[in-house]
């Protein structure tokens, strides 16, 4: 089997037709576009000709779009309730006309809208569960500690809070224990941490940073106002409420799993007509024509003639179709489509995942 002989094509219409044309092409899956303005043999005839053209910029909007719907889409399948099914848009059922057809941007972005909103609220859920279940933490170490650091500074004395390693502990109240100027009080610790607080003379500040220094400890500073038991009990209740607020923002995601379908019909859409964006960037435009450059398999273009004809019956369009030239098959600028019978078609992936021959060389599909 050889490679499919492939024919280049040249299509001039009104400028306001080539979006329609891009639409048809589409349509038959079977041409690829050209970016005219990528070869520099077109330089000479694009400057007497189309001396005034300018190449079309993506605006970068529809692929915005794309990605929002597909990070909704999996915001959706993640944070939706369990209860709720999602209803996935079936490949192949559905013509794409009909997809296009029933496309409503509008409306597409209303619902995502909608969707992200509830999306930065269970954000805003999980960003202030994080800082209630760090209070709740604090709380936790600290919530025997039954004075107030605070009222317990004046002139004379003051009071700190700190925190050293487990091993360390027993050292650092022996060492304490040598003086009667410093009150110790153990507080809690977990596997690697001892917390424990400290009352002493105010003018005996630097010694007892010095040997705190010298047990590795660190001071904390008391990062919520209150008692510590007020603390832990307020960051309970607001765990409690949070995770009620979750439970309903899932009901409420879950609702939208229903939405699923259509937002990968939207998808689709979308995505072809991104592909037609880009098509645009390589088509030559002057103030009344548009010139569309590119390839189709030589026994499909009896199907392209068909459905344009079909799309512009008045010979709207005209088209052209040459052979590549050997410079273009040299240069490898003529694109490569396998053709093989059903039976070594599905062999074909493995030589896609390798190398696709060149246009002139043997296809080694078989």
């Amino acid at each position: 089997m050889a490679v499919k002989e492939m024919k280049k094509l040249s299509i001039i219409c009104e400028k306001e037709a080539q979006e329609r044309i891009l639409r048809v092409l589409q349509g038959t899956q079977q041409v690829e576009i050209d970016d005219i303005y990528a070869d520099s043999a077109n330089e000479d005839w694009l400057k007497e000709y189309f001396a005034d053209s300018q190449q079309y910029e993506d605006s970068g909007n529809t692929e915005a779009l794309i990605r929002q719907i597909q990070e909704l889409v999996r915001f959706i399948r993640d944070h939706g309730s369990a209860k709720e099914k999602v209803t996935e848009l079936k490949r192949g059922v559905t013509s794409f006309g009909d997809f296009e057809k029933t496309f409503d941007e509008t409306k597409l972005k209303k619902e995502l809208t909608t969707i992200n909103q509830l999306k930065e609220r269970w954000d805003q859920n999980l960003a202030a569960t994080k800082q209630a279940q760090a209070q709740e933490d604090w709380g936790t170490t600290w919530q025997n500690l039954d004075i107030d650091i605070e009222e317990s500074s004046d002139k004379n004395v003051t009071a700190l809070i700190g925190i050293l390693p487990n091993d360390q502990w027993e050292a650092f109240q022996d060492q304490l224990k040598q003086t009667t100027q410093i009150y110790s009080e153990y507080i809690s610790n977990d596997p690697k941490e001892t917390a424990f607080a400290l009352l002493y003379l105010r003018k005996e500040t630097p010694d007892v940073l010095e040997l705190m220094q010298d047990f590795g400890a660190r001071s904390e500073t008391k990062p919520y106002p209150g008692q510590p038991k007020e603390i832990l009990q307020q960051a309970k209740a607001e765990l409690t409420q949070l995770a009620q607020e979750r439970k309903e923002l899932a009901q409420l995601i879950g609702e939208k799993k229903a939405q699923v379908y259509h937002l990968q019909q939207a998808e689709e859409v979308l995505l072809a007509q991104n592909q037609r964006e880009l098509a645009q960037a390589g088509i030559v435009e002057s103030q009344y024509l548009a010139v569309i450059r590119g390839w189709i398999g030589a026994d499909e273009v009896p199907i392209l003639e068909r459905v344009l004809a079909q799309a512009f019956p008045n010979e709207q369009v005209y088209l052209s179709l040459d052979d590549p030239t050997a410079e273009e098959i040299a240069a490898n600028k003529t694109p490569t489509k396998l053709k093989n019978n059903p039976v070594v078609q599905p062999f074909e992936m493995l030589t896609e995942m390798y190398s696709i021959p060149k246009y002139d060389e043997i296809d080694p599909t078989p």
